[in-house]
């Protein structure tokens, strides 16, 4: 008896990042990834469910399959560097261990790296705390 594959774009995309089937966390990562790089600019609506609830990002980035999580870590990639400071600011506290903790000790090569990357983007668009 041959398997019907399920359609799982049809799902709600907070729902697809956090359902237990990994094809559809890694379907919504792509999804996310697209999203963000057609935004219009930080502003724009695709950015603020994970600035409500930067969460949601930390749960991407340490998925438990490693296929999605480096898509995961790749929309990662894109949310920051369209999101601009203001994501990097809102994101940082939940993310950043995240990454350290699962991204940089990462089996794949592909993982490692777009986890230093990311890295690299939090350090790029975070501003100092400057005390005169």
């Amino acid at each position: 008896m041959e398997q019907e594959e399920v359609d799982y774009s049809k799902l709600p995309l907070e729902e697809r990042i956090v359902h237990k089937v990994w094809k559809a966390r890694q379907g919504a990562y792509e999804e996310l990834y697209k999203t963000f790089t057609n935004s219009p600019d930080e502003n724009s609506e695709c950015f603020q469910p994970f600035l409500r609830n930067p969460e949601l990002l930390r749960k991407i980035v340490i998925d438990s399959n490693v296929v999605a999580q480096e898509s995961g870590l790749n929309a990662l990639l894109a949310f920051l560097e369209f999101g601009g400071t203001n994501a990097c600011i809102k994101t940082r506290n939940a993310v950043v261990p995240s990454i350290c903790e699962k991204g940089l000790s990462s089996s794949r090569a592909g993982t490692k790296q777009k986890s230093i990357d990311a890295l690299l983007w939090y350090i790029e668009l975070d501003t100092p705390n400057v005390k005169c």
